[in-house]
């Protein structure tokens, strides 16, 4: 019996050895060392040095690798995440943990960081710039591309846009390059710029950002009145980029509602001056003072014509018009 088991034990073991080596396998041998690790390679005479990696700025969030640029519904959604982080840490000034306070910041600082990484702001800025650059150089092949590269950077900033506008603008800057015409280009890249404001809503995160890294230093002196002292300028940045959103929502919403009023789409009408309405409602809570007195002007004149939306008289498309144009006004005047 012993003598049958050996064998079968033996016939198993063969074939398994035959079934390896039909496979291409190599039997196991005995363990080898790892190669060495070779050296490192000695640059070129005259090559210049590697750069060195730059540190972040103390208290601040390194930066990242570029990210993915986020559609319009994952950018409002980060955008959120930024207010919630903060506000966290705001709730965690109530208390006496500095360190847990300076990790909430701390989570905020990325969380705003990411938002402006996703937005494509610093795009949008740099590829008008360099529109502006060549077409005042009279080199419109170039202004062509790079007003081109600005719009798809553009693409994710409709709620804090006049997108209408920027579109509008955009396409009289092609026909501008049609033309050849350096002039009318610049008017229309004017225009675009206007439409979005992008550098005044980089300034905007940056100031938050600013106030964040000085809460921080806040809490390592564990100076919890000067830690909220900044969080709620943080907070004001953040609500200054929410303010310019909903007047340019709004801004585009009467537009729309007025030329739609013209065609005879009350439906339709209707629910872009409801959505103008709620936009405008929020600014409202946030408005600098300044702005309040035209800000209820605008409300009270949208509020009449939708009130007889059905039965519309002759000049309220007119009048919705106005009143995109006098929002307008009030977004270009922030500073």
């Amino acid at each position: 019996m012993i003598r049958r088991l050996r064998r079968w034990a033996l016939c198993v073991a063969g074939a398994m050895a035959l079934a390896a080596a039909a496979r291409g396998a190599t039997p196991p041998g005995p363990a080898t060392a790892p190669p060495a690790t070779p050296p490192a390679a000695t640059a070129p005479p005259g090559a210049a040095p590697p750069a060195a990696t730059q540190a972040p700025p103390p208290g601040g969030v390194a930066a990242s690798a570029p990210s993915k640029r986020l559609g319009p519904p994952d950018l409002r959604d980060q955008f959120q995440n930024a207010e919630k982080a903060l506000r966290k840490a705001d709730a965690a000034l109530g208390g006496h943990d500095a360190g847990r306070v300076s990790l909430l910041l701390q989570r905020a600082d990325e969380e705003i960081l990411k938002f402006e990484e996703g937005s494509g702001l610093a795009d949008f800025v740099r590829e008008t710039g360099a529109a502006r650059q060549a077409a005042t150089a009279d080199d419109l092949t170039t202004a062509d591309r790079a007003v081109r590269r600005a719009r798809a950077a553009s693409a994710s900033l409709g709620d804090y846009s006049v997108a209408r506008s920027a579109e509008v603008s955009y396409r009289a800057a092609l026909a501008a390059v049609g033309d050849r015409s350096g002039v009318e280009f610049l008017a229309a890249l004017d225009a675009m710029e206007a439409a979005v404001r992008a550098p005044l809503l980089i300034d905007r995160l940056h100031a938050a950002r600013a106030a964040i890294t000085r809460a921080r230093s806040a809490m390592v002196r564990n100076d919890f009145p000067a830690g909220r002292k900044e969080v709620a300028g943080a907070r004001a940045g953040l609500d200054g980029v929410t303010y310019l959103g909903t007047l340019s929502r709004s801004c585009y919403a009467f537009l729309a509602a007025s030329e739609l009023l013209h065609d005879r789409a009350t439906l339709t009408a209707r629910d872009q001056i409801q959505k103008g309405l709620h936009d405008l409602a929020t600014a409202k809570e946030i408005a600098p003072q300044t702005d309040l007195e035209d800000i209820a002007a605008v409300h009270d004149q949208v509020v009449g014509i939708y009130k007889r939306i059905n039965h519309p008289v002759e000049g309220d498309p007119g009048a919705l018009s106005a009143a995109s144009s006098r929002l307008d006004a009030v977004r270009q005047r922030q500073r």
